[in-house]
């Protein structure tokens, strides 16, 4: 993973902890003995081994097929699934595990070509219409994402946070490489957070990681410690409340 409980995601590990949950990070692959003990599993931009030093080929799956089939029968008896995969090229790496339950993942960047700055950065707002009802987002003023990707989600999910027509998804040939010429798609109503219930288990999928971390680049914030970044709290801990309840 690009995120993990010990790096980029050290901050949202500390406020789980803060809150009484038991983190534990996994260094191998999945199987049933792995997943025994688990309540949740967070499953942050991950990458096949070979594209970890190299975003320039596409991206292998981060996931065999075995794998895959173990999560479906975990989340199905009653595990729960966070799966947050942002822009490209982690859409591409996790694609076969999010079609496995009907997501649909384009390795691309979700921007709105009209800003001309902070292109990637999206504020979640009632009052704009594309932070949806859910417990999930139960008294959630706001939630702001740092440039990630658009996905589309099976009927039977529940819209969490919602792209609008001034959004586009950029599909270069190479990671970041977005110029006046890269191909773009309209992204009106795509997604970037949903949630699901699949059989006794439950999954949440997110198109964007950086609201869960604290970053500074060069003079920007990114995540938590952004001004709008704070809101993203009380999302954080509903989505893994919800996730860690039994149906």
């Amino acid at each position: 993973n690009f995120h993990t409980a010990t790096g980029r995601y050290k901050v949202f590990t500390d406020l789980l902890l803060a809150d009484g949950y038991q983190v534990k990070s996994s260094m191998g692959s999945l199987d049933p003995a792995s997943l025994e003990k688990v309540d949740v599993l967070v499953i942050a931009n991950a990458l096949h081994k070979d594209s970890v030093k190299d975003w320039s080929q596409s991206p292998k799956p981060a996931f065999t097929d075995t794998e895959i089939t173990i999560l479906e029968n975990w989340i199905t008896k009653g595990g729960s699934l966070l799966l947050i995969a942002d822009h490209q090229p982690f859409p591409g790496a996790a694609f076969t595990l999010a079609r496995a339950f009907g997501f649909y993942f384009y390795n691309g960047y979700a921007l709105d070509p009209t800003e001309s700055s902070d292109q990637g950065q999206i504020l979640f707002d009632r009052s704009l219409g594309n932070l949806h009802e859910h417990a999930i987002t139960q008294d959630v003023e706001s939630v702001t994402t740092f440039l990630g990707q658009a996905f589309l989600a099976p009927t039977a999910a529940q819209p969490l946070l919602s792209l609008d027509h001034r959004h586009a998804l950029f599909l270069p040939k190479k990671a970041g490489a977005i110029n006046n010429s890269t191909r773009s798609i309209p992204v009106e109503k795509w997604l970037q957070g949903a949630a699901l219930k699949v059989g006794r288990g439950r999954m949440i999928v997110l198109g964007e990681a950086g609201g869960f971390t604290a970053q500074t680049n060069s003079d920007r914030k990114i995540g938590l410690n952004h001004p709008d970044g704070k809101n993203n709290i009380p999302f954080i801990r509903n989505a893994v409340a919800w996730l860690a309840q039994e149906n």
